[in-house]
């Protein structure tokens, strides 16, 4: 079993030096829209399972395209 107990985010999207801490149970984020909350389960996703490659003809607008450059 793998607990996530934080994380620190340098630059990833609209996340600029941020730290993330988790409680015990069950964390909920709240917050207003575009503060970055889809950007953070975006990152803890690519951290923990990796991100597809995009591939230069590829028609399709991947999470590796949409949060390029990265820091």
């Amino acid at each position: 079993m793998m607990k996530l107990i934080s994380c620190h985010i340098e630059n990833f999207g609209s996340i600029r030096n941020q730290t993330f801490t988790f409680r015990e149970g069950l964390t909920a984020v709240c917050a207003e829209n575009g503060s970055g909350k889809t950007t953070l389960a975006d990152f803890l996703e690519a951290m923990l399972y990796g991100m597809k490659l995009d591939r230069t003809n590829s028609r399709e607008f991947g999470a590796r395209r949409h949060y390029l450059p990265f820091g």
